[in-house]
């Protein structure tokens, strides 16, 4: 801890969270190198090969099972050959956007399994065709996307999206993002939650579909409310029940908190939230608790839903909505009950700016993977390029004699 009256991430003087944020950055940067250079120790030691490898890390003290994303160096240009495993059977990919925009689609993106603290190695052949998968269960429908397990489609009413278990057709859960008055100070002092009643609902301006499969699909929104825009991606992935949802929120709001809602249409009985060293029975009594990562929700019909946040530390509930803590706009350093603030006087408002979130919805049959799924979340694999003994012939645009300097734009 740092200074006066820390808070996640900060503390409660503008002055003090430089500080926090210059540290936390700095650890961060020291254990990426740390990182890398463990891991480049043992590229090291792996033997040459004639053919372009992308090698991955899986940093995790648990297996990681999904779609992994690469953009390997290929100057410039698209990889239109063929992916293979360390044995080489042929691996099906998609091409995504990188985070570039400058010329084409160039990331890569495909299933992988990988041990705990293993290395896993993929090879491109340029001289061969892609592997196209023989089957996909990724559907798209206007604004609608869909998988064996999930659709996901532009919400109706207050809500941003309606989330239907293909399991139980017919009773989606609705997902909305919601603006609510908070006049608390700085700690929240004197409440012991948030209200229930919201002041405005994040509503849809625009919908695109980003992607459309084989391997992954992607539907995004883009929304408003108060002074605040939010993007939310909705990616469901081939013959997998797990639905990510990513959310980019810029917070320009005072005096308000946002809560995520997920809106279940019977009753919750009850949650299993995930705590420092402990799993806690909470009752959906509308009050504010902390949370680490994870919550299962146990509805009155009987089945069980995980939900994995690694970037929301609260959460309430009350009858059959479940709702997360995104951000707030307090003022910095004011303490007191039912306080009034002078206006006339410049304040900094604390959460202001950009920020992401990642969240994870599933079945969960018992809950017992939940802690898996967290620290996959908190630890992905890390792709490397490794071109050690690489022949020229075999590496990308083997045949270019135009520059290597050109973007291609095809």
């Amino acid at each position: 801890f740092n200074q006066f009256h820390d808070v996640f991430d900060g503390t409660s003087e503008p002055d003090a969270y430089i500080e926090s944020r210059d540290e936390i950055g700095v650890a961060a940067a020291g254990l990426t190198s740390v990182t890398d250079t463990t891991v480049f120790r043992r590229l090291l030691s792996l033997g040459p090969d004639p053919l372009q490898r992308v090698i991955a890390y899986n940093p995790a003290s648990v297996e990681f099972s999904g779609c992994v994303t690469h953009e390997p160096w290929l100057d410039w240009s698209r990889f239109e050959g063929l992916l293979v495993d360390e044995n080489d059977r042929p691996v099906a990919y998609q091409v995504v956007q990188q985070p570039s925009r400058t010329g084409v689609k160039r990331r890569l993106l495909w299933d992988a399994r990988i041990p705990a603290g293993a290395l896993a190695t993929w090879r491109l052949r340029h001289d061969e065709a892609p592997s196209v998968p023989s089957h996909t269960d990724l559907a798209t429908e206007g604004s609608a996307i869909s998988n064996d397990f999930w659709r996901v489609s532009v919400g109706s009413g207050e809500s941003l999206a309606e989330l239907t278990d293909c399991a139980r057709a017919g009773n989606p859960i609705a997902l909305s993002v919601a603006l609510i008055d908070d006049p608390s100070d700085t700690w929240s002092h004197f409440v012991s939650g948030y209200a229930h009643e919201t002041r405005e609902r994040f509503r849809v301006v625009q919908t695109t579909l980003e992607e459309s499969g084989p391997l992954r699909a992607t539907l995004r929104l883009d929304a408003e409310a108060g002074s605040s825009t939010l993007s939310i991606w909705f990616r469901l992935f081939r013959e997998s029940p797990s639905l990510e949802i990513d959310l980019a929120l810029t917070w320009a709001e005072k005096l308000t908190v946002s809560k995520l809602a997920f809106v279940f249409p019977d009753r919750i009985t009850d949650r299993d939230d995930t705590v420092p060293g402990a799993v806690m029975k909470r009752a959906q009594d509308g009050k504010e608790y902390p949370l680490l990562d994870t919550t299962v929700v146990n509805r009155a019909g009987g089945s069980r839903y995980l939900v994995c946040s690694p970037d929301a530390f609260g959460i309430d509930g009350l009858d059959g909505a479940v709702r997360f803590t995104l951000l707030r706009s307090s003022v910095f350093a004011w303490q007191g009950k039912n306080d009034t603030i002078d206006r006339s006087e410049y304040q900094r408002w604390t959460d202001r700016g950009e920020h992401f979130f990642r969240f994870r919805i599933e079945p969960a049959a018992d809950g017992t993977n939940a802690a898996a799924v967290a620290e996959n979340m908190h630890q992905p694999p890390l792709l490397y390029d490794w071109t050690v003994g690489m022949h020229a012939e075999r590496g990308p645009r083997a045949d270019r004699t135009d520059g290597a300097w050109q973007h291609d734009e095809r």
